[in-house]
């Protein structure tokens, strides 16, 4: 019978976390105030209502990170409200509901503007 040491370093979570180095750079489209946050090494980030971030909306996103391929990315689901996306290096804004974000991306969510801004996050030209 062989018992693996949890304890042991090489041991590791399966869990998929958003990537080190990675920020939202959020803009307040009224005030024009901008806010830079630091997701790096998060399961998940909830935006706006009841979230840690800009919990003054009414509206709210969820940011969850996962392993596609065996990279990892950060998949946007939106739970309530109209979020718009801009994939980086078009000028096309797409409504949302589920899909997945990378590097330089902008989301459009309630009265802010989000870019995201990522060293790993990036999508596969093929």
């Amino acid at each position: 019978m062989c018992i693996r040491d949890r304890s042991l370093p090489s041991f590791k979570s399966s869990k998929a976390v958003i990537p080190d180095e990675t920020y939202l750079y959020i803009r307040d489209n009224d005030t024009g105030k901008r806010e830079q946050i630091n997701i790096s090494a998060k399961e998940e980030v909830v935006i706006g209502k009841d979230g840690q971030y800009l919990s003054d909306t009414e509206e709210r996103i969820l940011l969850r990170a996962i392993k596609e391929n065996g990279k990892n990315l950060v998949r946007l689901t939106v739970e309530s409200g109209k979020v718009i996306l801009i994939k980086a290096g078009s000028t096309k804004e797409e409504i949302v509901i589920e899909q997945n974000i990378f590097n330089r991306d902008i989301i459009k969510f309630a009265n802010y503007q989000i870019r995201v801004s990522g060293f790993y996050l990036e999508k596969d030209i093929n």
